[in-house]
């Protein structure tokens, strides 16, 4: 009788739930099953069946149109670069990017490097009106530079003078002096010559002749270095503005952790000193990798010399050079990301003092047992003094440029006596 009994009840149930629910219909080929229960039973945040089903019907219809647009983007991306089509607009690509995945016409090409440029000036501090230096080459990076800035004078009213120094170099300066002159020239920009000879009292190529297989970027770079800021403060500039495209910028940090001097990185890319005597630079293109200065230069007509110093060979950026774009040819992108990863670094760097670290970190010990030899830039600064025979700031009495003017035999206050040489305008 009992199992009868629960089975009559079990039969009843069924039937009460079964009246609770009508039959299932179809509303936009969603099945929705209505209740007739009374929903106050319902917990406050539960919602009915049917609009879970619903939304799950109307998530799958957007989920599915988006994959079908995404496919087809990826699809016209695909006949794009099979095509050479700019990934911006349908005109005929003259550049891949790899480090983007992306094809470039001229027209987006051009407003990318420009777009660069300018952003890095006005990062570095470039206003209007001021009086601004080119140390134009005549090379690929610095007659493009300077095309750019005179593009950016329909924006920004500023002074522009075209400085170029000749190293004395034979058959190779002599060539990419005059390309200067003539672009500066045809910019309508006021463009001055100076010469180590004239300068220094010998040219590269004399300094050279009895250093064989030596470098000689040590002399070249630090007397040209002294001969720009000198004569730009003789032209009352308020910057001095350097061609260094990204390649070179990642050369440089290599280099300089190479030889361990790692507050020249820093000085790379912001003064540790602000000395009146010293004229600031700018280096707008220090974004822009070298194939694409190179390429914007080839575009856009601008007559550069490509010849490579015949001295080059003997630099350590010269190998240096070859690591670095191995590596871009295996990850694209890497010289963009070592240039981010050190400017993080650098202002890590900078925001350390010598009054934030305990005299632990002061006297703690290398791995072998002995105190590291390691100093913070302010120490390097409290070191800096003036050299007693040009005035300039130095690490030591006699800065380097001195040093290597004794080194060569030539008089270093010869060269202070003929700093205010007015050099040749030749534009």
């Amino acid at each position: 009788m009992s199992s009868r009994k629960a089975h009559k009840t079990d039969e009843a149930e069924k039937t009460s739930r079964a009246d609770a629910t009508k039959q299932t219909r179809d509303i936009k080929g969603v099945k929705r099953v209505e209740r007739t229960s009374n929903r106050s039973s319902l917990p406050a945040n539960a919602l009915p069946l049917e609009l879970h089903l619903a939304q799950a019907a109307y998530m799958r219809v957007i989920n599915e149109r988006a994959r079908k647009k995404k496919s087809q983007q990826n699809s016209n991306q695909t006949n794009q670069k099979q095509r050479g089509i700019c990934y911006y607009c349908n005109e005929k690509a003259v550049v891949y990017l790899r480090y983007a995945d992306r094809h470039l016409c001229k027209r987006h090409f051009n407003r990318l490097v420009e777009k660069r440029f300018s952003r890095a000036l006005r990062e570095q501090g470039l206003k209007a009106k001021q009086t601004v230096v080119l140390a134009v080459s005549g090379g690929k990076d610095s007659l493009a530079m300077m095309l750019m800035f005179k593009k950016l004078l329909a924006k920004i009213p500023l002074n522009l003078i075209a400085v170029s120094v000749d190293e004395g170099i034979a058959g190779y300066r002599d060539e990419s002096v005059a390309r200067a002159r003539a672009f500066a020239k045809e910019l309508a920009i006021p463009h001055y010559t100076y010469s180590f000879k004239d300068l220094v009292g010998k040219s590269l190529d004399e300094i050279m002749a009895n250093r064989e297989g030596e470098a000689a970027c040590g002399y070249c770079g630090v007397f040209r270095r002294q001969i720009l800021n000198d004569k730009a403060k003789a032209l009352g500039a308020d910057w001095v503005v350097i061609g260094h495209n990204l390649d070179d910028a990642v050369e440089t940090i290599f280099m300089n952790l190479l030889r361990n001097e790692p507050s020249r990185i820093v000085r790379f890319f912001e003064p540790l000193v602000q000395d009146e005597r010293f004229v600031p630079r700018l280096r707008p293109n220090m974004w822009i990798p070298e194939k694409e200065m190179a390429l914007y230069a080839l575009l856009n007509d601008v007559p550069f010399e490509n010849a490579e110093c015949p001295y080059a060979k003997y630099s350590i950026r010269y190998y240096v050079r070859a690591m670095i774009n191995r590596l871009e040819d295996r990850y694209p992108g890497a010289k963009f990301r070592i240039m981010r990863s050190m400017l993080s670094m650098v202002e890590r760097m900078k925001r350390r003092k010598a009054g934030e670290r305990s005299g632990g970190d002061k006297n703690r010990a290398t791995g072998n047992g002995n105190p590291t030899n390691a100093t913070t830039l302010e120490d390097e600064l409290a070191r800096l003094k003036t050299c007693k025979i040009c005035g300039m700031p130095s690490n030591s009495d006699v800065c380097m440029f001195c040093k290597l003017l004794e080194e060569i035999g030539e008089d270093p206050y010869g060269y202070v006596k003929r700093r205010g040489l007015k050099g040749r305008r030749d534009a």
